[in-house]
């Protein structure tokens, strides 16, 4: 059984500081985002309860 994770990005972040990073930094984000916490979210994130 395949588990699928929801990424959510905190809106300051993606809005304040994501903009002024390089397209080489933005890249590895979203590769470690994709490969890392998509697969194993409890391993390599912070927890959050809504």
């Amino acid at each position: 059984m395949e588990v699928k994770y929801h990424i959510c990005y905190q809106e300051e972040v993606v809005r304040k500081y994501i903009p002024n990073l390089s397209s080489s930094a933005k890249a590895l984000i979203k590769q470690a985002i994709e490969e890392l916490l998509m697969v194993d979210p409890v391993g390599f994130g912070k927890t959050f309860t809504l």
